[in-house]
């Protein structure tokens, strides 16, 4: 899917519901939830599509804190 598409789609659903909703968030929520399933960290890259894994890291480092947590339950 294109970004411009996806974005669309977020701008209609986020006017059919009422509920603040940005494409950007889903795709936070996605990387969150690949590292909590242990999922390897260039394999997150290449979903996400980031040419440089340091982009990447930045999901996992605010991420962590969430994946920390989930473990400890």
């Amino acid at each position: 899917m294109r970004p411009a598409t996806f974005q669309r789609w977020a701008r209609k659903c986020q006017a059919e519901t009422g509920v603040k909703f940005h494409s950007h968030r889903c795709r936070h929520t996605v990387a969150t939830q690949m590292l909590k399933k242990g999922i390897p960290l260039d394999q997150i890259q290449e979903v996400l599509g980031h040419i440089n894994i340091t982009t990447t890291r930045v999901y996992a480092s605010t991420a962590l804190e969430s994946v920390w947590n989930w473990l400890r339950k």
